[in-house]
């Protein structure tokens, strides 16, 4: 689990370095690592950890569209995991 926390925080470091040079590039890649995340990982732990990262992604500039599309699809799809629907209240 440490192995992944690490490798977790190193993408988000390098993605924000990145983001304002490649802001549509750096939102796909956080598209493609949530939606792989949540096809793999259940529990209150890993919700949060898609909470950061949506966090992050809405700080991409121009993204709020794009975001704000992306954040429905997932309430809409996962609508029925509570721990996920808390986490991201407020997004």
């Amino acid at each position: 689990m440490a192995k992944e926390n690490t490798r977790y925080d190193i993408f988000h470091l390098v993605v924000k370095e990145l983001r304002k040079i490649f802001p549509g590039k750096c939102f796909d890649l956080y598209k493609k690592k949530i939606n792989a995340f949540l096809e793999t990982t259940k529990g209150r732990n890993a919700y949060r950890q898609v909470a950061y990262s949506l966090k992050l992604m809405k700080e991409i500039p121009d993204s709020v569209d794009r975001f704000s599309r992306y954040i429905n699809h997932i309430r809409t799809k996962y609508k029925r995991r509570y721990a996920l629907m808390d986490e991201i209240k407020g997004l």
